[in-house]
């Protein structure tokens, strides 16, 4: 004797019930047209994609922006006025001039470094001569 499955509020009949592992939407909500992006949301994502470069001789991963500063800086120290003007103008406009360098750094004292900022500390003092100072005051 068969058994008949109650049907009515809440309980429909099983051949039109969601299918079990079966999703109920399966083509799902179209993807975004990328064609029509707007321009900051290109360039936003453009600059935090990765990239790997050579420093040094090795390979290291950052970001194209932070790829993009670290030459700006580059081109700086290497008397480029021009990069030296935006890197200023971006400091400026980025770094924010009511916070002192303690708070900046998370309330660290300045001569206390994380070991990531360590290591770049010494990794660009590579090949540079250091002089002892003088016990002069």
């Amino acid at each position: 004797m068969t058994e008949k499955k109650e049907v009515g509020y809440k309980k429909p009949p099983g051949h039109t019930r969601f299918k079990k592992g079966i999703s109920g939407n399966p083509s799902g909500r179209p993807k975004r047209d990328t064609k029509y992006m707007p321009v900051p949301r290109a360039v936003r994502g453009c600059l935090l994609e990765d990239t790997t470069v050579r420093r040094k001789g090795r390979r290291v991963r950052m970001t194209k922006l932070e790829s993009l500063v670290q030459k700006l800086y580059v081109d700086a120290m290497n008397s480029s006025i021009p990069a030296a003007r935006l890197l200023l103008a971006l400091a400026q406009d980025h770094i924010p001039p009511h916070q002192t360098l303690e708070e900046i750094r998370g309330h660290r004292p300045v001569y206390e470094f994380t070991i990531e900022e360590r290591d770049a500390l010494l990794n660009s003092l590579e090949g540079v001569e250091l002089k002892e100072p003088n016990g002069d005051k």
